[in-house]
């Protein structure tokens, strides 16, 4: 009996042993199983990256490592559905997924969706999505209304999720995806799009096209960069590409019966109405005061008393908001802000087809620049070069992009001249997998991935990668952009919206409304700006944002 207890106990330990050396084992297996997906990674992505091959590996082997806590999780996730999110999704979501064992749903809608999705989050804390893919504009929401997780915070309680590679200082919009209060964090940029200038390259160059230009208006016909480059030497805006330049090519270009015109822009009914003005256009006529340093490198805010969005006035403490309206020492009804009404709304449009106008928005206008191939140039967030390069484009390798125009009555160099359009990860404050979340926003832009997604969605938001030679090795190709984004002339004087502006993405619908309707009512400029104003000073009553 003794004997057949000592079997049965030996037996025991030798099975437990077993066991032990098994779960071991698969334990040992599966953590080789990711580094292995590091290294296939690694080999994928090649030298399609600011780090050298052993930089490369060791960064992705610390997402393998780390992502060990979280693996069998399930993160969900929406974007902004464009050529680069969804090349993201389709290349980068299976990567993170194979080198974490982190899963991933993640959902394509429309820009105009995301905010909505945010602001849902923000209301009910209910974590539908851990990830909202949403624009810089959210900032000033995120700090004075809440719904996204702060960053810096996260970033301080888990500094062991913190890639060796992440290098905050190397991110273009670092600075002004952060709360003006304190510096936090509240948005980690995937990609950003600057405002400028999309035009026929090979129509401005062409001799002819030239000289007749000159025997009409009496002056040289340049590309607008070369308008531009020549204004920074001389810092005279009669030297710029300037209102009453675009407007004189926008004429001497449109030939209806060639079906060649000036210009496309958007005037379908929508919220584009709303931000197109802020982003493209208002900060061009001087709306707002002369930045205080330059926004990319410094912390908000930028321009004061008078922001460059909307032309809002705000008090001594450059933190209370005393209105749009003229009568409350704001601009939007003032000179600055008809002049870039009356331009974008009134001028523009007389070198377009106006059937064509009425029936699509800005974005579309975009797409028209490129698909169309008719237009001699068009104004907008400079993010569709893959479409100008790509098989159904009609200017392949005759394009390219500068700045956006200024106004030469109201516009000062110092002034806020572009908008640097940030979109990026935030987490949602109510994630039930922050720490999951914050791995796969730091993998999205990564030094690893960063300039490998880019040579395919050309919207780099790393000065590494804008500098690199891979990218670098396209810019003729590309129009140029990898030049505009070097150029610090340029980028030093891009922002995104103040990051104090608590009023995004809300206003939208005030505004974009009252623009409609002053354009169905065929209002004239300054009635326009006189509802626009109105309806966004009651936005602001309403809500609190100022005082009667």
């Amino acid at each position: 009996m003794k004997r057949n207890r000592m079997l049965v106990m030996i037996s025991v330990v030798l099975t437990v042993c077993f066991l032990g050396g098994v779960a071991m084992g698969d334990k040992k297996t599966e953590e080789e199983q990711y580094l292995a997906a590091a290294k296939e990674i690694a080999a994928q992505i090649g030298t399609d990256t600011v780090l050298t091959q052993a930089q490369l590996l060791e960064e992705l082997e610390w997402f393998a490592k780390a992502a060990a806590p979280y693996r069998g999780q399930e993160i969900r996730a929406c974007y902004e559905a464009m050529p680069l999110t969804m090349w993201e999704d389709e290349n980068l979501t299976p990567m993170f997924e194979k080198l974490t064992g982190i899963k991933v749903a993640i959902e394509g809608i429309s820009g105009d969706e995301t905010m909505r999705k945010m602001r849902f989050e923000a209301e009910t804390k209910a974590g539908a999505y851990d990830l909202v893919n949403i624009d810089q504009d959210m900032v000033g929401f995120f700090t004075f209304v809440g719904g996204a997780t702060d960053l810096t915070a996260l970033q301080e309680e888990h500094p062991e999720l913190n890639s060796p590679y992440l290098d905050m200082d190397d991110f273009t919009s670092d600075k002004i995806c952060r709360s003006a209060l304190n510096g936090h964090l509240f948005i980690l940029c995937d990609y950003q799009k600057p405002t400028g200038t999309a035009y026929r390259k090979d129509w401005f160059t062409d001799p002819k096209e030239r000289a007749d230009f000159k025997k009409k208006y009496g002056y040289e016909l340049k590309t607008p960069m070369e308008w531009f480059q020549q204004a920074m030497k001389t810092k005279n805006i009669k030297d710029d590409w300037t209102f009453a330049k675009s407007l004189d090519v926008a004429e001497f270009f449109t030939r209806p019966e060639k079906n060649m015109w000036g210009t496309i822009v958007g005037q379908k009914p929508g919220w584009h109405l709303a931000w197109f003005f802020n982003d493209v256009l208002d900060q061009c006529a001087g709306i707002g005061s002369k930045a205080t340093g330059p926004p990319l490198t410094t912390l908000p805010p930028h321009c004061r008393p008078w922001s460059q969005v909307y032309g809002v006035k705000y008090g001594p403490d450059g933190r209370t908001i005393l209105g749009a309206s003229k009568s409350r020492g704001g601009r939007l009804n003032d000179v600055q802000g008809v002049e870039a009404l009356n331009y974008l709304h009134y001028n523009l449009p007389k070198y377009a087809p106006s059937d064509k106008i009425k029936e699509i928005d800005s974005v579309e206008a975009y797409v028209a620049f490129g698909i169309e191939g008719n237009y001699a140039f068009n104004l907008q967030h400079l993010c569709f070069v893959p479409t100008y390069e790509g098989a159904d484009s009609k200017i392949k390798g005759k394009w390219a992009c500068a700045p956006a125009p200024v106004s030469e009555k109201y516009f000062e160099y110092g002034m806020v001249r572009g908008y640097w359009d940030a979109e990026g990860w935030a987490i949602t404050e109510g994630s039930k997998h922050k720490e999951a979340s914050w791995l796969f926003a730091q993998f999205f832009t990564s030094k690893s991935t960063d300039v490998y997604k880019n040579l395919a969605g050309i919207m780099p938001i790393r000065y590494s990668t804008i500098n690199s030679k891979q990218m670098g090795a396209h810019d003729k190709e590309w129009g140029g952009i990898m030049s505009l984004l070097q150029n610090r002339d340029f980028v030093d004087y891009c922002a995104g919206t103040d990051e104090l502006w608590p009023g995004f993405p809300d206003t939208n619908e005030p505004v974009a409304t009252a623009v409609a309707e002053a354009l169905g009512k065929n209002m004239n400029k300054q009635q326009m700006a006189d509802l626009v104003a109105k309806r966004l000073d009651a936005f602001l009553l309403e809500k609190g944002f100022i005082k009667k």
